[in-house]
């Protein structure tokens, strides 16, 4: 929002109340994990819609501004890199109650190899985010931009999206995982493969919906894709491809943009006032010079009276 158009700006401000209603929802959030309270069974839904509200308000005042690609690539490294951390602790915790479960000469069971395959996946993951992180030029480099083309930006919203799915899915098994564990009578019982399994198909019907293919085809595929798109973007970087010529003209940022225009409509406007005051003092002049008419006037015609006697 800093280098957008100012009535994209005035626009955004006008949702103020709404923003500010949504940031409360993120500050409770914060809160609790400040105090070390979020736990699997808090509701995300006030999340799921904030982050909607912003991609509308994005989607209606923002898509067409133009923005630094090198900050929009740091952000993604942010992104990857988070997403990758909440992977790889609920990737981990569903390891352990497998391994809970193999009896030693068997097998895995088909989703713990599943697993396995992922966190070896979200590792590359990892690691191409901490090489985009790298490649990218830093703020205090201003000899060095980049420039990505709408292909390259449509891939990074799709690793967004696949890394967002990936996500909640694990998030959703640990969850009824926990469900299914508090459920145990025994002390001793174990939650079971299959419940498991089952637990994961669930998820990845809630969360990938109509395009929901179950977690063997529909994780793997989403993980798949990811390490795909971040590796080609690693690579780019790495050899300039998205290294541009342009010099970048700095502009003023948009509050500052406003605060002029309203400066220069406050001085329009005393100019206004000041035209107007002394219009009104022309007219306090005529008013006086027709008064002195009028008494002349007035006198004239006391005299004509007294000649006409």
């Amino acid at each position: 929002m800093e280098v957008c158009n100012p009535d994209s700006l005035r626009q955004i401000a006008s949702t103020y109340h709404d923003l500010l209603t949504h940031e409360k929802s993120l500050d409770f959030l914060i809160d609790l994990l400040q105090k070390d309270q979020l736990h699997d069974s808090l509701s995300l839904n006030a999340l799921d819609k904030t982050i909607s509200f912003y991609e509308h308000i994005y989607k209606s005042y923002l898509s067409e501004e133009k923005f630094s690609m090198s900050n929009y690539m740091r952000d993604l490294t942010r992104a990857v890199l988070y997403s990758s951390d909440a992977l790889q602790i609920d990737t981990q915790r569903i390891q352990v109650l497998q391994k809970e479960n193999e009896q030693p000469g068997n097998d895995q069971s088909p989703f713990a190899v599943l697993v396995k395959r992922l966190i070896d996946s979200n590792e590359q993951i990892r690691a191409q985010g901490g090489k985009i992180n790298r490649l990218v030029p830093q703020d205090e480099d201003k000899n060095r931009l980049l420039t990505l083309d709408s292909n390259s930006i449509s891939s990074i919203e799709a690793s967004i999206r696949n890394l967002d799915r990936l996500t909640k899915t694990f998030h959703e098994i640990c969850s009824g995982l926990t469900t299914q564990i508090l459920l145990l009578s025994d002390a001793n019982e174990r939650v079971s493969t299959q419940d498991i399994e089952n637990i994961a198909y669930q998820a990845c019907d809630k969360v990938y919906k109509k395009e929901d293919s179950g977690p063997y085809e529909s994780l793997w595929d989403s993980m798949h894709e990811t390490v795909s798109i971040l590796t080609t973007i690693s690579n780019s970087l790495e050899t300039g491809s998205y290294d541009s010529t342009t010099i970048e003209q700095n502009s003023k940022q948009s509050i500052y943009l406003i605060a002029e225009q309203f400066k220069t409509s406050i001085n329009q406007s005393d100019v206004i006032r000041s035209k107007l005051e002394l219009k009104e003092e022309e007219l306090l002049d005529i008013k006086k010079l027709l008064k002195i008419k009028q008494d002349e006037l007035s006198e004239l015609n006391i005299r004509l009276s007294l000649n006409e006697k």
